[in-house]
């Protein structure tokens, strides 16, 4: 059997005598989020674990945020409970924290993966900001050659287009309130000059409607 599938199934094996057993889950990653209520864990592969946390004691949110910073790589254990909604977060969690442990400080790769996962997540976040510093931006590639021949085409194109006059024409609405129906509330014209790269506008004062 290849070293890999033998890997699978032993990993897969452990996994259900842990289940069978009513053992403990155990993940190692990144400290992402934590509120009064729960904790999140960002794995290596991107994914996030979700863990209720008990209100009193020393796996409590405050004694956590306390010890704990921002992407600390660390070690949890969860056990499996029935479905409890979280009423602060509108979530039901299935899985309650039992135990965590620090491994080591997040690299700054790691403090810059939690960061942009952080984008998108809403509330107060208790953890402290980490002390190492985020891995550097990269710098912007330089455009490719063939791209400074096109703006230069673009350019000439450009320059060489005939000069022209366009009306433009521009309508506010607006829905009086308690109302569900658009009024007109004024009317703005333009007269639009090309010459060359270059344009001018010449606006008329607005033709407003009553209202």
């Amino acid at each position: 059997m290849p070293a890999r599938i033998l890997a699978q199934a032993t990993f897969a094996a452990l996994v259900l005598s842990m289940e069978c057993q009513g053992a403990d889950l155990v993940f190692n990653g990144n400290l992402r989020f934590v509120s009064k209520t729960f904790l999140h864990l960002r794995l290596t592969d991107g994914r996030v674990i979700d863990a209720k946390l008990p209100k009193k004691g020393p796996l409590a949110a405050d004694a956590i945020a306390a010890q704990y910073n921002l992407a600390d790589q660390v070690q949890i254990a969860c056990k499996k409970v029935s479905g409890d909604l979280d009423p602060s977060v509108d979530y039901v969690h299935s899985l309650e924290l039992t135990q965590i442990r620090f491994l080591r400080a997040p690299t700054p790769d790691e403090v810059t993966q939690v960061n942009t996962s952080l984008n998108w997540k809403f509330g107060e976040n208790l953890l402290k900001p980490s002390s190492v510093a985020a891995a550097p931006k990269s710098p912007a590639s330089a455009a490719p050659r063939e791209f400074e021949q096109i703006r230069t085409i673009n350019l000439e194109y450009v320059s060489k287009l005939p000069s022209f006059i366009a009306d433009e024409l521009a309508v506010r609405m607006r829905k009086p309130k308690g109302s569900d129906k658009w009024t007109n509330r004024d009317t703005i014209e333009s007269e639009i000059s090309f010459k060359g790269g270059d344009a001018s506008r010449e606006k008329d004062p607005p033709q407003r409607e009553a209202l």
